[in-house]
């Protein structure tokens, strides 16, 4: 049989997506879910204000010296 015969051959109302597609879509879930919790983490390490060495009015950069 060729692929064409067996696309034909299956009843579309009879396909399921079955305990292996629940699977795969939970699998999914639980990957993205510990992503966004690992993400979370390395955000929390950032430090997002600016350094305090440097003058608040000094916004300009300074010309090399030559």
């Amino acid at each position: 049989m060729r692929g064409v015969d067996l696309v034909q051959a299956i009843d579309a109302d009879q396909v399921a997506p079955g305990t292996v597609g629940f699977l795969f879509v939970a699998a999914l879930g639980a990957a993205l879910w510990f992503l966004m919790r690992s993400m979370n983490r390395q955000l929390k390490k950032i430090d997002f204000k600016p350094p305090s060495d440097q003058p608040d009015g000094d916004d300009q950069p300074h010309p090399p010296a030559v």
